[in-house]
């Protein structure tokens, strides 16, 4: 795994970060890899974001995208192809770096995968004994950033799963040309790093000012999520991410990074309206429904 750094921030955001800013479903999970180094100081429970599309739509890109913010993504970013151990040891390590896994369709056994997100959101590691006694228990404080052509919420049934995890659907760079997927692997291989460690830097002297403004992003995406105990329960960190987009613009205005706060509002209403898998008791009710009319 490697932090190294390529370029500048000026050139991350002008190279990579414009690349993307017009499509939201690709900035928000974006925000989420910054976001997640500075959960653990609003004492926040992990989360997952994961990213359903089809194949070549562009997921993997995204995913090394993300990475970029913290160092070589070809280094970062980590595979479902992995033990449930392994996936814990590696957010450990990362502590409150973000935990970036592409492509679930590539796990060897789906019924990990339901574990893995319980054992990943509460943020501990299994207890394990030894002839000298219990061993070490690791911990984190983090997002996790998944991809896959199914959401990985298929594969866990359990409704507190469903309020762990927000899904980012029918993801795509729409609009896009042949060429994009070319540009943006250029962006990323040559942009990498800078961008997260002088967000650290500039948040570690502002941090007091900004900390007390989370409250009123997470009061108003509250108010904006549907009538349902897991989609209230999302809106929690959906508001802090786009809280850290809010966070970013200011820090880095001068060098003209551009967060569009209000394309999230609309992502955000698509997800809590028109995503099944956020209410999963709606969901079971009309499958019940077709199952009586028919």
């Amino acid at each position: 795994m490697s932090f190294r750094v390529k370029g500048t921030v000026e050139s991350w955001i002008e190279n990579v970060f414009n690349l993307v800013k017009d499509h939201p479903k690709a900035v928000f999970p974006l925000l989420a890899s910054f976001a997640s180094v500075i959960l653990h100081e609003f004492d926040m429970k992990p989360i997952v974001v994961d990213v359903l599309g089809e194949s070549s739509s562009g997921k993997c890109g995204l995913l090394q995208l993300c990475s970029s913010v913290w160092g070589n993504p070809k280094e970062y970013i980590g595979s479902f192809n992995v033990t449930k151990v392994a996936v814990e040891r590696r957010s450990a390590f990362l502590n409150s770096y973000p935990q970036i896994l592409d492509d679930s369709n590539g796990v060897n056994d789906t019924k990990i995968i339901q574990t893995m997100i319980y054992q990943f959101v509460n943020n501990i590691g299994k207890l394990r004994g030894s002839i000298t006694g219990s061993q070490y228990t690791a911990s984190w404080r983090s997002i996790m950033l998944t991809s896959g052509e199914n959401e990985i919420l298929a594969y866990a049934e359990a409704q507190g799963v469903a309020a762990s995890v927000i899904p980012i659907t029918d993801f795509s760079f729409e609009g896009e040309d042949e060429s994009f997927s070319g540009k943006l692997y250029t962006s990323f291989t040559d942009n990498h790093g800078a961008i997260g460690i002088e967000f650290l830097n500039r948040w570690k002297d502002k941090r007091n000012i900004y900390s007390r403004e989370f409250e009123e992003y997470r009061k108003m995406y509250f108010e904006k999520s549907v009538k349902n105990d897991v989609a209230r329960r999302i809106s929690l960190y959906y508001s802090f991410i786009v809280f850290t987009g809010k966070v970013l613009n200011d820090l880095f205005n001068r060098e003209g990074l551009n967060v569009d706060l209000n394309a999230l509002e609309g992502l955000f209403y698509n997800i809590s309206n028109e995503n099944k898998a956020v209410d999963r008791p709606l969901a079971a009710k009309e499958n019940r429904k077709k199952w009586w009319e028919f």
